[in-house]
């Protein structure tokens, strides 16, 4: 077993706190965003466990209707396009929410409130009218210190719905920091609040080096940068933990520079990033963790990359984070940037099984196969029995539910296994209750 998945069955489970002694649900946003002429199959996408769907993004006309996302986009039956098959979806996730990813730009502003509402009634009927359950709506600047934005944002949630909300509202901490003293009005209008990590405050110069999500501070990284940062700053705006999704992202951002080996982030390249997906990176040698970024850096003659590497030490520090924190879930851009193909040995898309597998075991979906493979060995079942111990002393767990007994004993030797993992931990966690 890999140490992605006992880090998952490490986690496995219900970590029941000392403050809230429910079960967790943690939400996870995968983005399907396609070139505007490509073409792509979703079978490969049946196996991942995301409770959101975004395809984008479009943006809207003079007129306020919708651009189409790819050129592709019939609804046909007969020659399903893009969009169809993104519909089709609903066959393998029957409860997962499929959203358009729509962008207002800068220059999308409310003129009024009539306007603002007027534009929020157009992209929701055209939502509704491809058949998505909602919408993600990525916003940027002015829009995100107007009181109008407000009356958008209710407006579009009563398109679908007069009693819940199927919107998501997207920032990045670049707008965050200057833009987003309104967010406490506009919370109760949406469902998440997702904080994208792509664009930071300093790297508004786009010549300045800067690590891909940065998860907390330090000498060269400002607190607004990071992940940490700027979930306190969503909270101190008045969200919710629990509607705070963090938004991370696959693979890396390459950077040209005179010295690789001292650079830092918020030094000056001599060109500006280029985002390159994970399948371009993963072999690379000359390579470190960052401990304060939960980064991979490369090392290349002349250039210098931040990555996200599917390991504990980089994407599962963060993701460790995300959860001891009670938020309301991750998100990962993009699906076409996560190794799709498996070239890195890890099988397609790393990041996202990683992900997956954590919330899947907080969820009591995990196999008994996975389970079986785990406890049969004597190395592994005291590796993951280790990782739960620090887990539930990291969360000040007073308790721990065991979800495989909410699933099926399907082999003669799965009671045994199940008996002497249970003894062992208890050796290790007296104090600790174990709900079976």
């Amino acid at each position: 077993m890999s140490p992605v998945a006992s880090l998952a069955l490490g986690i496995l489970l219900v970590l029941l706190q000392t403050e809230y002694a429910g079960s967790t649900s943690c939400s996870f946003y995968c983005f399907v965003t396609p070139s505007r002429k490509e073409t792509f199959d979703v079978a490969s996408y049946n196996n991942l466990s995301c409770t959101h769907f975004v395809y984008g993004f479009t943006r809207t006309r003079s007129d306020l209707s919708l651009r189409s996302v790819t050129s592709r986009d019939n609804l046909e039956v007969m020659n399903p396009g893009n969009l169809r098959k993104f519909l089709g979806l609903r066959n393998s996730h029957p409860e997962a929410t499929l959203l358009l990813g729509v962008e207002l730009t800068p220059k999308n502003v409310f003129h009024d409130v009539r306007h603002a509402r007027r534009v929020a009634e157009r992209i929701g009927l055209s939502a509704r009218k491809r058949h998505f359950d909602g919408v993600f709506i990525r916003m940027h600047g002015p829009a995100l210190e107007s009181s109008i934005t407000q009356h958008f944002l209710s407006a579009l949630s009563l398109t679908y719905s007069s009693t819940s909300s199927e919107t998501t509202l997207s920032v990045t901490p670049r707008w965050l920091w200057t833009s987003g003293s309104r967010l406490h009005e506009f919370v109760d209008h949406v469902e998440h609040v997702y904080l994208d990590m792509e664009e930071l405050p300093s790297a508004e110069d786009e010549f300045s080096v800067s690590h891909l999500d940065p998860l907390m501070p330090s000498d060269s990284i400002p607190f607004e940068d990071t992940i940490s940062g700027s979930t306190e700053k969503l909270l101190s705006s008045g969200v919710p933990s629990e509607k705070i999704i963090i938004g991370l992202s696959s693979g890396g951002k390459t950077y040209r520079v005179r010295r690789p080996k001292s650079t830092v982030h918020g030094d000056m390249a001599m060109q500006p990033a280029i985002r390159r997906p994970l399948q371009d990176l993963c072999h690379s040698t000359r390579t470190f963790v960052d401990e304060k970024s939960g980064n991979t850096v490369i090392e290349g003659r002349f250039n210098w990359t931040s990555a996200n590497f599917p390991k504990l030490s980089s994407l599962g520090k963060k993701i460790e984070w995300i959860m001891q924190e009670g938020l309301g879930g991750i998100g990962i851009s993009s699906l076409q940037f996560d190794d799709p193909k498996g070239k890195c040995g890890a099988g397609s898309y790393p990041s996202h099984t990683m992900i997956g597998q954590i919330i899947l075991s907080i969820g009591a979906r995990q196999t008994s196969d996975i389970w079986r493979m785990e406890l049969g060995s004597i190395i592994k079942r005291k590796h993951l029995i280790n990782n739960i111990k620090r887990l539930a002393v990291a969360k000040n767990a007073v308790g721990v539910e065991i979800s495989w007994t909410l699933g099926v004993l399907d082999s003669t030797i799965d009671p045994s296994l199940l008996t002497r993992f249970l003894t062992e931990l208890r050796l290790v966690l007296p104090k600790v209750h174990l709900h079976l």
